[in-house]
Order: C-alpha cells, then structure tokens, then sequence
C-alpha cells in the first residue's frame, strides 16, 4: 500500500520494543504474544506522535487494570487527558483493513490505524475514523491526520455521549481462556466476595454453592443494583463446549438482596438487531432462566428491566 500523503512515520527504537518485549514475555500462546507485541508498538507510536503535538497522555501507571486489559484482550488503546480513549490498531504490511473488535465499539472517542514494516523498524500513521460499527475498516476510508488533531480538541462531550444503559461487548468465547471481562465474576466469588459490602447485600449464596462443578461448562456473573430501593439482583451467564459449533448458552437472574425477585421485573434476550426473542417477568419468582444456542460470531444482548431502570449487557459469541 502506498503511504497517504499525510502519514506520520515514527522510528521504532530499542525503548519501544523493550515496553512491548515486557507485556510479550507473559504469553505462552506465540500468537496472542505476537498480537500483544504489535499492540504495544503501535501504543508506542501512537504516543510519540502525540507528544510532538504537545497533546498528554494519562500515565498509566495509575491505571494497572486497565493495562492489563489491554495485554489480556484485543484492545490497545491510549487514554488521552481530558478527552478520552483512543484505540491504536495495528495494520500489517499490505493489509488493505483495519481490525477493529466488537468489544471496543464503545468507549471510544478514535480509532487509529498504525502500519508496521515487515522489520519492525518503522510505524506509520495512517489515519483514523471517529466511530465503528464494524469489525474491518477499509484503509481507503480513513480520514486525514489533519482531521485527527481537530477531533482531538473537540469537547468530550460533544465527540461521545457514552450511553447510561449499554455496557461494552462481552466476547463469551473468551472465557475459556480464563479472559474475563471487568464486572464478571466467577459464582464463588459472587457466593463468597472479598469485598464486605457485597457479602452483606447478597443473600443467595446457597443457591450458588449447591451447584457442582462441570468440566465443560464455564458461568459467570454480576451484581446488578437496580436503582430502587438498593434492590440488587444477580446475572449469571453459563456457556456449554459440546463438539459441534454451536455453544450452548444460559441466562439466569437471581434476586439479591431479597429472597424473591421484584414481581415487575423483566428479563429480555434481544437478537443481533435488538428484536427481542425470549421475554419474561419475574411475578415475584425466585428466579428467571432462558436457555439457547448459538454459533460463534452471533451477537445478542441480554436487558434487565425495572419500571423505568434498565439496562443492556451486549454480548458475541
């Protein structure tokens, strides 16, 4: 691919493949490791460019978290002060794309493409796109980094109005490599939580630790407070491996706080076009369950309602 007139090429140095050699180093898989090398690179690159501009960038040493979720996942991005979060893909050389994943659809104020050469010795900035609603991005549809500096002194405000209700994507086929997404947890954390606060608001730890262990099932789940009352409700989400593609797929609510679920509270499974398929109301019950299947890539969302409240858990497969 011939370079946009534009672009902004950022010598790879020995500091910068130091920084990625030392998130590289904790992968045994040699794919996810290569992933994560590339990621930090094209970080790297990123920063250095914004540094010629003046424009800072949060020290992440404050935020280990988040820095681990960029090693564990597929998210690379650079939270930059006083704006937000700008997610730095890497493109490979002669790639004609850029890939960017479902789970950070949201949550982000840019998306920038990064080419590295076959050596490794060189990043070029290519361009950006503000927003995705897809998982490949055409390099000819990359807008100018001239528009990128103007996008990154617009108001926060005015670039995204993160949604009170949608939380980011959860890829479920994630969890049997142990990669959880912030929020999940496993049942006996949420049966037996380090955290006080959260044993003494969850009532329903029996049901939790009566259920046996399965070799190929993984579940998790989160505490939902729903904003009446300190009403807390429990969402758990099990996946089964059988041999065929398909996954087959679990979605429970468990009261919280209560021994039964508010008789008004909705449990809803939308499909990928936000139609809703399974629907049920609680009517005071100890609990609401939907089973189905479904193949790897699918999208659903999972919404939790109450009166006026709800909420969204979005989810692939």
């Amino acid at each position: 691919m011939t370079m946009p007139e534009n672009s902004f090429t950022v010598p790879l140095s020995r500091t910068a493949h130091q920084q990625a050699q030392q998130h590289y180093q904790h992968h045994v898989n040699p794919q996810k490791a290569k992933q994560v090398y590339l990621n930090q690179l094209a970080i790297y690159a990123v920063k250095y460019y914004l540094n010629c501009l003046a424009i800072k960038t949060e020290d992440r040493d404050d935020q280990l978290e988040d820095l681990v979720r960029q090693t564990l996942s597929e998210t690379a991005y650079l939270t930059i002060k006083d704006w937000g979060n700008l997610e730095c893909r890497f493109v490979l050389p002669d790639a004609e794309s850029m890939t960017v994943p479902p789970e950070v659809w949201q949550d982000r104020q840019g998306y920038i493409a990064i080419q590295v050469n076959a050596e490794l010795t060189q990043a070029h900035l290519l361009g950006f796109v503000p927003e995705v609603k897809q998982e490949n991005i055409s390099l000819l549809e990359l807008r100018s980094l001239d528009e990128l500096i103007e996008h990154l002194h617009q108001p926060v405000a005015s670039v995204s109005e993160p949604s009170p209700i949608t939380q980011t994507v959860t890829r479920l086929s994630h969890w049997f490599n142990d990669v959880v997404d912030s929020g999940w947890e496993t049942l006996e954390n949420l049966a037996h939580p380090s955290q006080p606060q959260l044993a003494f608001g969850f009532r329903s730890p029996a049901v939790l630790r009566s259920r046996k262990p399965n070799p190929v099932k993984v579940e998790k789940g989160k505490l939902i407070n729903l904003e009446k009352d300190g009403d807390r409700v429990a969402l758990l989400v099990g996946l089964l491996h059988k041999d065929k593609p398909n996954l087959d797929i679990s979605v429970e609510l468990l009261p919280g706080n209560h021994n039964y679920l508010p008789s008004d509270l909705q449990l809803i499974i939308l499909d990928e076009r936000d139609r809703a398929v399974m629907q049920a109301e609680a009517g005071g019950s100890e609990g609401l369950e939907f089973q189905f299947s479904g193949e790897p890539g699918e999208h659903f969302s999972v919404k939790v309602a109450l009166g006026e409240f709800s909420i969204i858990e979005q989810f692939i497969i």
